[in-house]
């Protein structure tokens, strides 16, 4: 098999624009974005004025727009090999930074339209990875529910190693409000949608230990811990329908932790998130189970794992529970004022259980010296 530099950059382009295809279909019908879609829309049609292959894209926007941006680089946020023998092959490092994107704009309470990616890998790369990753960035929008979404542009490099750029852009319904962190107030529930908090955590952590088995079976766990977290799955129809409701609301997604993510929305909003031990504990017992953890070693990645991309939101108290289709919503707390005489939590905003201060520095930074 050839290699990219044999191909020449207009080769590659053509390649990755071919990969990922149209996006046209509509999100109403997708089973993941709820009955009707969460804005009213039956179907979606294409807006591009001008496509992929001039100087830059053209849209006809009439709808309030939802920017976004997410840089991947190989040895910091992703290895193409692993300690464990584990390799990441360009459809599933595609998923994940479609995935990643595509959970911004969720958070925000809409719905992605377009996407732009910059691609920069060495020369000696094989020729089919380009598309390769296209095709995974296009199997994660089909598959979580963003099947509309189009790719108009971008740019392509040469580097010494793999880096990944992507901007996406979405669009709220007309009756909805964006979703922000400032928004939660004393009293508030707060819930968590989508998988067990810690997934991807957990399988990072298998990642990155060496694997001496080599057999089938080794292979196949090693296939199992790829997916669990190069695929996240961001309930992308919670989102637009939290945007769409008659309702003050917070929202992040959970990219660097539960308690990292708490933590911004308590010091948006000035408040407390007193997390709901029961709640963490139920979760962490999920996650021993399935990563063959100890109780610690569980609670500890519910709290910390990053990048399982869930959203964590508030609602005030009077507000029912949310219902999507397929999605898990859990509730793991309430917000609560600060330095209230009757309340678990202290002084400062932040991410508290039974009144202790979680430490949000052990959730993922791209800085930290940890």
């Amino acid at each position: 098999m050839g290699t990219v530099s044999g191909m020449g950059e207009r080769a590659i382009i053509a390649s990755i624009t071919e990969a990922f295809g149209s996006g046209t279909a509509s999100e109403a019908s997708h089973p993941k974005a709820g009955a009707g879609g969460a804005d009213g829309v039956a179907q979606v049609l294409s807006r591009v004025v001008v496509a992929n292959g001039d100087d830059a894209a053209v849209v006809a926007a009439n709808a309030r727009m939802v920017f976004t941006m997410d840089t991947s680089v190989e040895g910091q946020d992703f290895m193409l090999t692993w300690p464990s023998g584990a390799k990441t092959d360009a459809r599933l490092l595609g998923f994940k930074c479609a995935a990643q994107n595509l959970s911004d704009i969720n958070a925000m309470g809409a719905r992605t339209r377009y996407l732009l990616v910059s691609l920069s890998f060495p020369g000696d790369i094989e020729e089919t990875w380009p598309a390769e990753f296209a095709a995974g960035m296009r199997q994660a929008c089909d598959e979580l529910g963003a099947q509309s979404a189009e790719l108009i542009g971008g740019d392509v490099s040469a580097a010494e190693s793999v880096a990944v750029s992507i901007t996406a852009i979405g669009e709220l319904g007309a009756d909805s409000t964006p979703l922000v962190r400032s928004a939660a107030q004393p009293g508030d529930k707060v819930y968590v949608a989508g998988r067990v908090p810690g997934t991807s955590g957990s399988a990072l952590n298998e990642l990155l230990a060496p694997h001496a088995d080599a057999d089938s079976a080794a292979e196949a766990e090693l296939q199992r811990v790829l997916a669990a977290h190069f695929m996240p799955a961001p309930p992308l129809a919670v989102g637009p329908a939290l945007a769409a409701r008659e309702h003050r609301i917070a929202s992040i997604d959970t990219s660097d932790g539960l308690v990292c993510d708490a933590t911004r929305i308590a010091q948006a909003s000035n408040v407390a998130v007193a997390l709901d031990e029961a709640a963490i504990n139920s979760f962490a017992a999920r996650l021993a189970e399935s990563w063959r953890l100890s109780e610690q070693e569980a609670r500890h990645n519910v709290l910390y794992g990053g990048e399982d991309f869930n959203l964590l939101f508030t609602l005030p108290a009077e507000a029912e529970t949310p219902s999507v289709d397929g999605v898990a919503i859990r509730r793991i707390g309430t917000v609560e004022q600060l330095s209230q005489p009757e309340a678990t939590s202290g002084e400062e905003p932040g991410a508290y259980i039974a009144g202790r201060r979680l430490d949000e520095t052990l959730g993922f930074d791209h800085y930290s010296s940890a």
